[in-house]
């Protein structure tokens, strides 16, 4: 059965019930008639919040998945991070996993520094949240490769990019679509 990993670009897509909201949504009707399975990356909850403020329970994120129709939706676990992850939701990595996660941030974000020094950016500083956003979306990938995704769905243009996609395809993607060209 395919499997469809739907980054957090999709779940706020739905949230705002934007133009491919409606895809989504025809997406996540076919999860639940059994023909697909949909997948979330319990790393979007870790994801800048509307609000602002980080969630202090995944409990919250699960409501809010719930609450668009993805209650029944597989999620994810990433890789452990102290301070990002929820730890009934994340998996400890070694090297391995460790490795493809470079791959992927290497792809993704080759400008931007793997890890980040929280004495010189403070969590909440514009600098560690834009880390933030692309440890989010590295992490994202991984799952979906982790776990044999078979399309990757995000609006997010940097999954896109024609260089970047074809090293993502080469690393195991399956294949990278826009939410509007699912159904």
């Amino acid at each position: 059965m395919v499997r469809y990993t739907l980054d957090t670009n999709c779940i706020i897509a739905m949230e705002e019930s934007r133009p491919e909201a409606s895809a989504l949504r025809t997406l996540v009707e076919r999860h639940r008639q059994g023909t697909l399975i949909v997948q979330i990356t319990a790393i979007a909850a870790a994801e800048r919040q509307r609000s602002g403020t980080p969630l202090e329970r995944f409990d919250d994120f699960r409501a809010r998945i719930a609450a668009l129709g993805l209650g029944e939706a597989v999620f994810l676990k990433p890789p452990m991070y102290v301070g990002l992850c929820f730890v009934d939701y994340c998996i400890v990595h070694g090297d391995e996993f460790l490795s493809q996660e470079r791959a992927i941030h290497e792809v993704l974000f080759s400008s931007t520094p793997f890890e980040i020094d929280s004495s010189e950016h403070p969590v909440g500083s514009k600098q560690w949240l834009r880390w933030l956003n692309a440890k989010c979306d590295v992490l994202t990938m991984w799952c979906h490769l982790h776990y044999g995704g078979g399309v990757f769905v995000s609006s997010d243009e940097n999954f896109h990019a024609s260089s970047k996609r074809l090293r993502l395809l080469s690393m195991g993607a399956g294949s990278i679509v826009r939410p509007d060209a699912i159904v």
